[in-house]
């Protein structure tokens, strides 16, 4: 059984006021922006770390500056190697960062919008159809990178080869077929992300859009309880039998924060760019 208090922070004059525990449910449906907000950061941190690894090994193989010191190891092999490491990474987190947008949707009843943003990219966009499928790939099937052409610095797989092994669906079947027999991956990878990014911008967008939706009822609920003035910190201490726990929230500040980002069309692609720019 939880005890639950909320007072205005550092009003010593005024006694706590004790509200049940369906009403701290309105709180806690306010943190789940937060957490989801959280979860924006992580998977896009991620993303852009892996491109960032990922590019500054292409600059190191092209400035010749990889160096292969394990001894009976053929140079070719070892580039390819550390190329296949870097690719399902970033690939990885190209997944990750969609099923990650997939669970929130979820939560916030917009799994309609979801399928219907990704279902267009995968229609229109050769490159998204391409990494989702190239992750599982790498994981279930071969690494993608066998032959290393060193002389043009280009890192290559076989349009055989990839059909040999993958387990492609009936689309990327037909696409892989368009290609040339010999496929540089790192040119469709710059066009994948943008790509990404762009839907992620609008669903981001979509989501706290949803999410501003709980401050008017919490709103009404503290204004119910004679707590007017929402820009104020606001402490919340729940108690169960072994501890107790303290909260403080600033709900207006929160509030304006969260819609700064549901009214920014480019939220994703800028974090992007400042993990990027600063990691």
């Amino acid at each position: 059984m939880k005890n639950v208090y909320i007072n205005i922070l550092g009003n010593d004059t005024q006694d706590d006021i004790e509200i049940s525990e369906d009403n701290l449910l309105l709180i806690e449906n306010w943190n789940k922006n937060k957490a989801t907000l959280f979860q924006i950061k992580s998977c896009v941190f991620q993303l852009a770390l892996s491109f960032k690894d990922y590019t500054s090994f292409m600059n190191d193989y092209n400035s010749d500056k990889i160096v292969c010191n394990i001894p009976n190891t053929n140079e070719n092999d070892y580039i390819a190697q550390h190329y296949n490491r870097y690719l399902l990474n970033l690939t990885s987190s190209y997944v990750a960062c969609t099923e990650y947008y997939k669970k929130i949707c979820k939560i916030y009843n917009l799994s309609s919008i979801y399928k219907s943003l990704t279902d267009e990219c995968y229609a229109k966009f050769f490159e998204y159809r391409l990494f989702h499928k190239l992750r599982n790939f790498i994981l279930h099937n071969a690494v993608p990178i066998n032959i290393v052409k060193v002389t043009r610095k280009k890192l290559i797989c076989t349009k055989d080869y990839l059909l040999e092994y993958g387990n492609w669906n009936k689309d990327l079947k037909i696409d892989i077929q368009a290609l040339p027999n010999e496929i540089e991956l790192n040119l469709y990878i710059e066009k994948a992300i943008r790509v990404l990014l762009e839907m992620l911008d609008i669903v981001t967008c979509n989501v706290f859009n949803k999410g501003l939706d709980l401050y008017d009822p919490l709103k009404h609920f503290l204004f119910s309880l004679d707590i007017k003035n929402m820009s104020e910190d606001i402490v919340i201490n729940v108690e169960d039998s072994t501890e107790t726990m303290s909260m403080v929230y600033n709900f207006e500040k929160e509030y304006n924060f969260f819609k700064n980002i549901a009214n920014n069309k480019s939220y994703a692609s800028e974090l992007f760019k400042l993990y990027i720019n600063n990691s």
